[in-house]
């Protein structure tokens, strides 16, 4: 089965809007020779009917039922195997976008598979290390004698409840930074998703920089990668950002939130995240995080030996700025494949046919009982040739 070309649809679901950092460079690529629609709107997809559906995270399993004919690609999150969203995330997708081979037989090891197969491609994340940044330092602290022979630490912690490294750092412990290391410059740069774990820690956040010029609380829905290039140091904890980071081989300062293990859910302990923490001074408490910074200061080779091992371990050569490229070739292909990949993709459509049948009629029966409950709501039930 081929698409015609002329009529082919890419939809790219904006799910959150950090998933502009996941998906802008793929559509990019596509838009100019393919009709695309990038959106954060379901009801337009619905509409829309793409061929092709791009995502960098699960969105209503009813969508399934509404697209019944469109293959799903999953670019993932971080891209890395951590906090088990990543099961949850391939078994949803029909391709799965996997960093590397590594990654890959993570997964398949542990019966992680995505619907129809997978592409080693890279994390189009991690393009935007490659490209040149137009932020600076000064646009964070205004003052170039505030810059003078200061190093910079970037505080990037995830939000997931019991296992971010917020409930160890706090207030208290940025404030204890400032004191020892009062050269230090400091951006605060929070998962767009904190607002979920508490409110009330981005305000005190926000006020801590409205008061020391030394410390920048930067948009939580800036790109995470533009504040890399400015640090010469991470703190961090189980997020993704740690792995990202090795691009620039600096030092990695990790934070055990020690309720980790109250998350059962999140708590990954058999996970790169936490089986890798040897890439940088793990800290439980703010008297060892003051000592870890002191440490990276005065050596920050050490543990370099451990950041380059496991960048190639877990990149490969995929860590090169193109696996956005790599991925819109991939869906160059499902839309009109080269004789290499003719098989492949004939085996794609024709499964995505045998997977629609039975969905349909999973969500006509969900529909009817739904029906018979709720007599006056109507929803149609879409299909397209």
């Amino acid at each position: 089965m081929t698409i015609n070309k002329q009529t082919a649809r890419v939809g790219f679901y904006l799910l959150r809007p950090f998933h502009h950092a996941m998906l802008d460079s793929i559509y990019a690529q596509l838009k100019d020779e393919l009709n695309c629609l990038i959106t954060d709107d379901y009801a337009k997809l619905v509409v829309y009917q793409p061929h092709i559906l791009v995502s960098a995270d699960m969105f209503h399993s009813k969508l399934r039922g509404l697209l019944p004919n469109t293959i799903t690609i999953m670019v993932g999150h971080g891209g890395i195997a951590g906090k088990n969203y990543s099961k949850e995330l391939i078994a949803w997708s029909d391709f799965y976008c996997f960093a590397s081979e590594c990654v890959k037989n993570f997964c398949f090891e542990r019966q992680w598979f995505p619907r129809l197969g997978y592409w080693v491609v890279g994390i189009t994340s991690t393009d935007r290390l490659f490209q040149q940044t137009t932020l600076q330092l000064i646009d964070c602290f205004k003052s170039e004698s505030i810059l003078n022979s200061s190093k910079t630490l970037l505080y990037a912690p995830t939000f997931t409840p019991k296992i971010n490294a917020i409930d160890v750092v706090k207030i208290e412990g940025i404030q204890q930074i400032r004191r020892q290391f009062p050269e230090l410059n400091i951006i605060i740069k929070l998962h767009p998703l904190t607002a979920k774990l508490s409110s009330d820690w981005i305000k005190s956040y926000q006020a801590l920089a409205q008061q020391d010029e030394k410390i920048y609380f930067a948009n939580m829905d800036d790109n995470i990668s533009d504040y890399m290039h400015l640090a010469d140091i991470l703190l961090s904890d189980v997020s993704s950002v740690m792995f990202h980071f090795l691009h620039f081989n600096r030092p990695l300062i990790l934070v055990n939130n020690p309720q980790r293990f109250e998350n059962k859910q999140r708590f990954a302990a058999d996970s790169f995240a936490w089986q890798w923490r040897d890439m940088g001074i793990e800290v439980e408490t703010i008297p060892q995080l003051v000592t870890a910074i002191q440490r990276t200061l005065e050596n920050p080779q050490e543990k370099e030996q451990q950041r380059l091992h496991y960048k190639q371990l877990l990149f490969g050569n995929m860590l090169d700025g193109q696996a956005s490229t790599r991925i819109a070739n991939k869906i160059k292909a499902l839309i009109t494949p080269q004789f290499e990949d003719e098989a492949w993709v004939t085996v794609a459509w024709n499964s995505l046919r045998m997977f629609s049948r039975y969905e349909q009629q999973i969500y006509q029966l969900e529909h009817s009982a739904f029906a018979l409950k709720n007599p006056y709501h109507t929803f149609k039930i879409i299909t397209r040739d």
